[in-house]
Protein backbone atom coordinates (compact mmCIF):
# COMPACT_ATOMS: atom_id res chain seq x y z
CA UNK A 1 0.00 0.00 0.00
CA UNK A 2 1.02 3.39 -0.74
CA UNK A 3 -0.06 6.65 -0.68
CA UNK A 4 0.77 9.30 -3.19
CA UNK A 5 -0.22 13.52 -2.88
CA UNK A 6 -1.22 15.63 -6.22
CA UNK A 7 -2.12 19.24 -5.80
CA UNK A 8 -5.65 18.71 -5.64
CA UNK A 9 -6.02 14.35 -4.68
CA UNK A 10 -4.78 11.73 -2.80
CA UNK A 11 -4.18 8.04 -4.31
CA UNK A 12 -4.03 5.32 -2.59
CA UNK A 13 -2.45 2.21 -4.11
CA UNK A 14 -3.40 -1.01 -3.51
CA UNK A 15 -2.15 -4.26 -5.16
CA UNK A 16 -4.10 -3.67 -8.15
CA UNK A 17 -6.59 -0.90 -7.55
CA UNK A 18 -5.78 2.92 -7.76
CA UNK A 19 -8.40 5.13 -4.95
CA UNK A 20 -8.59 8.59 -5.82
CA UNK A 21 -9.86 11.08 -3.49
CA UNK A 22 -10.24 14.94 -3.38
CA UNK A 23 -7.25 16.32 -1.39
CA UNK A 24 -8.79 15.94 2.70
CA UNK A 25 -5.15 15.92 3.49
CA UNK A 26 -4.97 19.81 4.38
CA UNK A 27 -8.57 19.60 6.60
CA UNK A 28 -6.62 18.52 9.61
CA UNK A 29 -4.44 21.22 9.11
CA UNK A 30 -7.03 23.93 8.27
CA UNK A 31 -8.67 23.61 11.80
CA UNK A 32 -5.40 23.87 13.86
CA UNK A 33 -4.38 26.62 11.99
CA UNK A 34 -7.95 28.22 12.31
CA UNK A 35 -8.48 27.61 15.74
CA UNK A 36 -4.66 28.93 16.41
CA UNK A 37 -5.50 32.27 14.56
CA UNK A 38 -8.84 33.26 16.01
CA UNK A 39 -7.29 32.68 19.38
CA UNK A 40 -4.94 35.20 18.05
CA UNK A 41 -7.62 37.14 16.83
CA UNK A 42 -6.22 37.27 13.35
CA UNK A 43 -9.34 36.92 11.43
CA UNK A 44 -7.57 38.34 7.99
CA UNK A 45 -5.79 35.11 6.87
CA UNK A 46 -8.54 32.62 8.09
CA UNK A 47 -10.59 33.22 5.08
CA UNK A 48 -7.76 33.41 2.54
CA UNK A 49 -6.42 29.99 3.92
CA UNK A 50 -10.20 28.41 3.75
CA UNK A 51 -10.86 29.35 -0.03
CA UNK A 52 -7.61 27.94 -0.71
CA UNK A 53 -8.11 24.53 0.43
CA UNK A 54 -11.89 24.10 -0.47
CA UNK A 55 -11.11 24.73 -3.82
CA UNK A 56 -8.24 22.29 -3.93
CA UNK A 57 -10.92 19.89 -2.72
CA UNK A 58 -13.48 21.02 -5.02
CA UNK A 59 -11.13 20.90 -8.42
CA UNK A 60 -10.15 17.29 -6.81
CA UNK A 61 -14.00 16.50 -6.89
CA UNK A 62 -14.26 17.37 -9.99
CA UNK A 63 -11.26 15.71 -11.79
CA UNK A 64 -12.88 12.40 -10.45
CA UNK A 65 -15.98 13.05 -11.50
CA UNK A 66 -15.04 14.05 -14.99
CA UNK A 67 -12.35 11.30 -15.21
CA UNK A 68 -15.55 8.31 -14.21
CA UNK A 69 -17.87 10.13 -17.07
CA UNK A 70 -14.86 9.99 -19.30
CA UNK A 71 -14.05 6.66 -18.87
CA UNK A 72 -17.74 5.70 -18.92
CA UNK A 73 -18.43 7.53 -22.42
CA UNK A 74 -15.50 5.93 -24.81
CA UNK A 75 -14.08 2.86 -22.40
CA UNK A 76 -11.06 3.91 -24.85
CA UNK A 77 -8.17 1.13 -24.31
CA UNK A 78 -5.66 3.62 -23.25
CA UNK A 79 -6.87 5.17 -20.43
CA UNK A 80 -6.86 3.27 -17.43
CA UNK A 81 -10.54 2.27 -16.71
CA UNK A 82 -11.70 3.74 -13.81
CA UNK A 83 -14.61 1.17 -12.32
CA UNK A 84 -16.64 3.28 -10.04
CA UNK A 85 -17.04 6.53 -8.54
CA UNK A 86 -19.52 7.70 -5.53
CA UNK A 87 -20.40 11.09 -6.28
CA UNK A 88 -16.42 12.18 -6.68
CA UNK A 89 -15.54 11.33 -3.39
CA UNK A 90 -13.31 8.21 -4.52
CA UNK A 91 -12.79 6.85 -7.81
CA UNK A 92 -12.14 3.37 -8.20
CA UNK A 93 -9.50 2.64 -10.78
CA UNK A 94 -7.21 -0.58 -12.12
CA UNK A 95 -3.37 0.13 -11.32
CA UNK A 96 -1.92 -0.07 -14.56
CA UNK A 97 1.88 -1.33 -14.39
CA UNK A 98 4.38 -0.90 -16.55
CA UNK A 99 7.78 1.83 -17.38
CA UNK A 100 8.09 5.55 -17.36
CA UNK A 101 7.88 6.76 -20.88
CA UNK A 102 11.60 8.13 -21.98
CA UNK A 103 11.93 11.39 -23.79
CA UNK A 104 12.02 9.19 -27.13
CA UNK A 105 8.91 8.02 -26.32
CA UNK A 106 7.19 10.94 -24.89
CA UNK A 107 8.35 12.95 -27.72
CA UNK A 108 6.80 10.27 -30.63
CA UNK A 109 3.65 10.21 -28.36
CA UNK A 110 2.87 13.77 -28.13
CA UNK A 111 4.19 14.39 -31.46
CA UNK A 112 1.56 11.74 -33.32
CA UNK A 113 -0.93 13.34 -31.17
CA UNK A 114 -0.14 16.61 -32.16
CA UNK A 115 -0.27 15.95 -35.64
CA UNK A 116 -3.41 13.30 -36.19
CA UNK A 117 -6.00 15.55 -33.64
CA UNK A 118 -5.88 18.68 -35.53
CA UNK A 119 -3.85 20.59 -33.31
CA UNK A 120 -6.02 20.55 -30.61
CA UNK A 121 -3.72 19.13 -28.32
CA UNK A 122 -2.10 22.86 -27.94
CA UNK A 123 -5.12 24.20 -26.05
CA UNK A 124 -4.84 22.02 -23.04
CA UNK A 125 -2.97 22.01 -19.89
CA UNK A 126 0.27 20.48 -20.63
CA UNK A 127 -0.09 18.96 -17.38
CA UNK A 128 -2.45 15.93 -19.73
CA UNK A 129 0.93 15.35 -21.96
CA UNK A 130 3.33 15.10 -19.40
CA UNK A 131 5.15 11.43 -19.17
CA UNK A 132 4.04 10.74 -15.71
CA UNK A 133 0.61 10.83 -16.81
CA UNK A 134 1.90 7.57 -18.80
CA UNK A 135 2.46 4.20 -18.70
CA UNK A 136 4.40 2.27 -20.79
CA UNK A 137 2.78 -1.10 -20.94
CA UNK A 138 4.76 -2.38 -24.05
CA UNK A 139 7.01 -1.27 -26.66
CA UNK A 140 3.71 0.39 -28.49
CA UNK A 141 0.89 0.27 -26.23
CA UNK A 142 0.26 3.28 -23.40
CA UNK A 143 -2.33 3.77 -20.73
CA UNK A 144 -2.95 7.78 -19.52
CA UNK A 145 -3.95 7.37 -15.62
CA UNK A 146 -4.80 10.94 -14.57
CA UNK A 147 -6.96 12.10 -16.96
CA UNK A 148 -9.82 13.91 -15.22
CA UNK A 149 -10.75 17.90 -16.25
CA UNK A 150 -8.78 20.12 -14.18
CA UNK A 151 -10.53 23.33 -14.48
CA UNK A 152 -14.32 23.27 -14.92
CA UNK A 153 -14.21 26.64 -16.57
CA UNK A 154 -11.96 25.43 -19.57
CA UNK A 155 -14.23 24.96 -22.73
CA UNK A 156 -10.70 22.79 -23.69
CA UNK A 157 -11.37 20.38 -21.47
CA UNK A 158 -9.02 16.83 -21.12
CA UNK A 159 -11.72 14.73 -21.31
CA UNK A 160 -13.72 16.52 -24.32
CA UNK A 161 -10.70 16.24 -25.94
CA UNK A 162 -10.28 12.62 -25.46
CA UNK A 163 -13.92 12.08 -26.43
CA UNK A 164 -13.61 13.67 -29.57
CA UNK A 165 -9.95 12.26 -30.76
CA UNK A 166 -10.78 8.77 -28.81
CA UNK A 167 -10.49 6.78 -32.35
CA UNK A 168 -7.13 8.32 -33.49
CA UNK A 169 -5.87 8.76 -29.64
CA UNK A 170 -6.51 4.63 -29.28
CA UNK A 171 -4.06 4.49 -32.99
CA UNK A 172 -1.41 6.59 -31.84
CA UNK A 173 -1.61 5.02 -27.98
CA UNK A 174 -2.54 1.46 -28.69
CA UNK A 175 -1.33 -0.02 -31.93
CA UNK A 176 0.11 -3.62 -32.28
CA UNK A 177 3.15 -3.13 -33.67
CA UNK A 178 6.49 -1.79 -32.25
CA UNK A 179 6.94 1.92 -33.63
CA UNK A 180 8.98 3.20 -36.43
CA UNK A 181 12.74 3.44 -35.46
CA UNK A 182 13.74 7.26 -35.81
Amino acid sequence: MKIVYGSTRAVLLIGNLVLKFPSAEPFGWIIKTVVKRLLRGDLNSISRIVKTDWVAFCKGLHQNQTEYKCWRRCRAPFLAPTYFSLFGLVNIQKREFGEELTIKDWLRVVGEMGRNTGGDIGELDPHYYTGENFVKKSPSEYCLIDYGDNDCTNSSSFSGYVLKWHKELTEILCTKEPPPVV
